[in-house]
């Protein structure tokens, strides 16, 4: 075996190369793998889980090997709830897809390119139904143990085939991407890379934020994929016939879901990846944007930087995508997205030379001015600045100001209109107009000493760049819950009437407040995105210190990476 993978490296069947050279620097052959293979059709498989015997599917897409018996194929695979009862379909490409008809592309047209671009090249492209959606059978339980183990399960079975070289690689963003890390967690030989998009890196932080909830976000994200694939039936008999065990199996979940109190629990407890971080074993090129709020930022925190394994960081200026689709910008969308893609898949599955390498412990973070530059580390090394809120604003030296009140209103439960109840009331300080960019990477503290009226509240806080117009947008927001103030598995009651210390931590970014702008920042009970405590009280805050990580990059880490519009078709060439 060994000779024969020589002489197909010898003849170039592997990859081809070409010379990459910058200015003033030495040549760097890069391998890249060439377009050899057709296109087997699409096959489905069941296999057993090994928890429970439950029949679990995917739907692969292999290479046409027939010219060449010797060769054994690496596997991208991509597990994931979306695919539904077209996870079985019969038509590999209905002639719909051309047109892009959503109504009629099968549900893996997202992750088309994967099969146009990879299976050419020797790969295997496999799509796997999580438990208890698509043909897969069992109970859905996002993330859990079973469906964790289910990874590992998948993984195994696939290193196994004859037609397998016995590395596995996955990919996904989302969902698609929170399998991957809990899979990666279990370690399974032959995983030897994840990609993971805009995953969580626990399942509490879409819910709630350090004891906040998100409005209707416990409900949603739990009871969401129960309705919207759990109970899509299969397209084959036997999944059709499994469907009614669905409807009554997600107890738990649905209970979790009524549950607003931001209290820690097992129900947490065995979907927080962070806690198993020493587990993965895998290469990790990571990806999330730094302005999504659907799978928000805070899980970059205590994941990313305590992966010890060769990793690539990529975080943008993007929402909830892809780098290459950035809505946000569109125009900064990363146009080496999927060539990224390929050199790293051909680097750990086929060890090709691709220079990725050179790339291992690089972050790659953009600024909101939409410059990237390079960074070992994130959150890098960065100089504590710290505002002091004061009577009139945010100052440099340190002050305690004037205690300064603010209320939570509640809705009478009698039906008092909105005229009789407090209003919602806040508090904003305000830097003057800066003489400098002021640029900070990572995330912010927020430490204020307030005293309430009632044992409990939430606190909303925005960081909000003010324009020399005067117009406001925000950049920044932090949240927490009084009761939780030691953390959200130590609940307790506030003293009443007593001056408290509450830490409060930001979402992480990389944020410029240029020249001339001022830095302002809100303290409310409650926004647009959270509920309030339920608890009419008054706030006074005596005071506090918002510590901002402050950069000075130097020019040599800025770098010039293409960006351009939205990219829809893959890359071939």
């Amino acid at each position: 075996m060994v000779l024969v993978l020589l002489g197909v490296l010898l003849a170039g069947c592997l990859g081809a190369s070409e010379t990459d050279r910058d200015a003033g620097e030495t040549a760097v052959v890069i391998e890249r793998s060439e377009a050899l293979f057709s296109l087997l059709p699409g096959e489905s498989v069941f296999y057993e889980a090994s928890t429970d015997d439950t029949q679990l599917h995917m739907r692969l897409f292999r290479p046409d090997t027939a010219d060449d018996t010797a060769w054994k194929a690496p596997t991208i695979l991509v597990m994931s709830p979306y695919f539904g009862p077209d996870s079985k379909e019969g038509a590999d490409r209905p002639a719909a897809e051309a047109t892009m008809d959503p109504a009629a592309r099968p549900a893996y047209w997202r992750y088309q390119w994967l099969i146009d671009h990879f299976v050419a090249r020797g790969y295997t492209v496999a799509f796997a139904d999580v438990r208890g959606t698509g043909e897969s059978g069992g109970c859905l339980e996002q993330t859990a143990k079973a469906q964790t183990q289910d990874g590992y399960d998948t993984v195994q079975w696939l290193t196994t085939q004859e037609w397998s070289n016995g590395n596995v690689g996955m990919y996904g963003k989302s969902y698609d991407g929170e399998t991957q890390q809990a899979t990666a967690t279990l370690a399974p030989p032959g995983l030897v890379t994840i990609v993971p998009v805009s995953s969580v890196a626990g399942q509490y932080d879409y819910s709630y934020y350090d004891g906040v909830p998100y409005t209707f976000q416990t409900m949603l994200s739990n009871g969401f994929y129960i309705v919207g694939d759990g109970m899509q039936p299969g397209s084959s008999k036997e999944a059709a016939m499994q469907l009614p065990t669905r409807a009554g199996c997600n107890d738990e979940i649905l209970l979790q879901g009524a549950d607003d109190s931001g209290d820690w629990n097992t129900f947490w407890e065995e979907r927080e990846f962070r806690k198993q971080v020493d587990g993965v074993e895998a290469s990790v090129l990571y990806v999330h944007g730094l302005q999504d709020w659907n799978v928000k930022p805070n899980n970059i925190r205590d994941w990313y930087e305590h992966l010890d394994v060769p990793k690539v960081a990529l975080l943008g200026q993007w929402g909830h995508d892809y780098p290459e689709e950035n809505r946000v910008h569109p125009d900064w969308s990363r146009q080496d997205w999927q060539e990224l893609v390929w050199r790293w898949y051909d680097h750990w599955l086929l060890g090709l030379d691709t220079g990725v390498d050179a790339m291992l412990g690089e972050v790659q973070v953009q600024d909101t001015l939409g410059r990237w530059r390079v960074e070992a580390a994130f959150p890098p090394p960065a100089t504590p600045t710290r505002l002091w809120l004061g009577d009139d604003g945010l100052h440099a030296n340190a002050t305690s100001g004037t205690p300064r009140d603010y209320q939570e209103g509640r809705p009478d439960p009698l039906g008092a209109s909105p005229d009789e109840l407090p209003a919602l009331d806040a508090l904003v300080y305000r830097t003057e107009a800066l003489t400098n960019d002021l640029h900070w990477s990572g995330w912010p503290e927020l430490t204020i000493n307030v005293s309430l009226d009632r044992d409990d509240a939430h606190f909303a806080v925005w960081l909000v760049d003010i324009t020399p117009d005067g117009s406001e947008q925000w950049v920044n927001k932090a949240y927490l819950s009084a009761r939780h103030r030691d953390g959200v598995d130590a609940p307790n009651a506030v003293p009443i009437g007593e001056t408290v210390t509450y830490d409060l931590r930001f979402f992480p970014g990389d944020t410029v407040i240029e020249a001339g702008h001022r830095l302002g920042l809100r303290i409310a009970p409650e926004d647009v995105w959270t509920s309030g405590s339920g608890n009419a009280h008054t706030a006074t805050v005596h005071g506090g210190v918002l510590t901002l990580p402050v950069v000075t990059p130097g020019e040599e880490r800025f770098r010039d990476y293409p960006m351009g519009d939205p990219i829809t078709a893959p890359v071939t060439e």
